[in-house]
């Protein structure tokens, strides 16, 4: 072997050995074995404050007038169109009045009563879902086949309905039993509202109505 051909080999093995040693200290000040996966190492300590994160995170507030925050949609409804869908509906209905509202792709409890003061001024049952064949009805105009297809009050709209009904009830108006059905009573009952607060009395669900009344009613920490 030339000298040449020995210093190479001789770098080489001194870049090897160095390589080594650099691999052993690395494992042993992470606490790993060399060879040992990442998948098999001990998983962290499940403290009791941790426990208790994970509950709190995992439990949901039970649907009550003055613990729904109004960004908050009452249930997530299976039968809401996607984001850019709602996103879509809530534009139109605030360039049309029916806002306050804001764009986020959230059929949140502002959103579901203003789809419903729409659906009140078009004459069509109070449905409160934000999809494709709302979008549709409020662009082209409700069809006979549109009205059919919303032939009920659905239980996000009962919901809307009830939060209301409680809020009203808790600021001393009498709207009726809150069992989420829209009765002349409760209509009376936004009409006093509506007056009391400077709007125009129309008797129906509103954004500006839940607005106001979310406004006026204090938050309580939801029951658990």
């Amino acid at each position: 072997m030339t000298p040449r051909l020995a210093r190479i080999a001789l770098c080489g093995f001194a870049f090897l050995a160095g390589a080594v040693a650099t691999n052993a200290l690395y494992f042993q000040n992470s606490g790993q074995s060399p060879g040992r996966p990442v998948a098999d190492r001990r998983p962290d300590k499940v403290t009791p404050e941790k426990a208790a994160w994970g509950e709190r995170k995992s439990s949901r507030p039970s649907l009550q007038a003055n613990s729904v925050k109004l960004d908050n949609p009452p249930e997530p409804g299976a039968a809401d169109g996607k984001p850019d869908t709602i996103r879509a509906i809530q534009r139109e209905l605030a360039s049309r009045g029916y806002g306050p509202l804001t764009v986020d792709g959230v059929p949140g409890l502002a959103t579901r009563a203003a789809i419903m003061a729409f659906e009140a001024d078009e004459g069509l049952p109070l449905n409160g879902i934000a999809n494709e064949q709302l979008l549709k009805v409020i662009l082209l105009g409700a069809t006979e086949a549109d009205i059919a297809a919303r032939a009920q009050t659905t239980a996000r709209a009962q919901d809307v309905i009830r939060v209301a009904q409680n809020w009203l009830l808790t600021l001393g108006y009498q709207p009726g039993p809150a069992t989420g059905t829209m009765t002349d009573e409760t209509r009376n009952a936004i009409r006093a509202f509506e007056t009391n607060a400077g709007l125009t009395p129309k008797g129906r669900i509103s954004a500006e109505v839940i607005k106001r009344l979310a406004d006026s009613v204090p938050l309580k920490a939801a029951a658990r």
